[in-house]
């Protein structure tokens, strides 16, 4: 993962506007934090480390 602390962001023009104090702001983004890891895990679940779900062999009883 590459940091791109330099890279500007593609917000509305008035994103902020919606905040009226510091608080409302943190918990906003404390909100996008949870769920974005949230949904990474559920990812890592999905599809881990990278690797398909694929069907598995049938195996067969001897």
């Amino acid at each position: 993962m590459e940091n791109n602390h330099n890279q500007s962001l593609d917000l509305p023009k008035n994103f902020f506007k919606q905040f009226k104090n510091k608080e409302a702001f943190q918990t906003f983004f404390n909100n996008l934090y949870k769920e974005g890891i949230e949904q990474m895990l559920q990812g890592e679940l999905d599809d881990p480390l990278g690797m398909r779900n694929t069907p598995k062999k049938a195996t067969t009883q001897k």
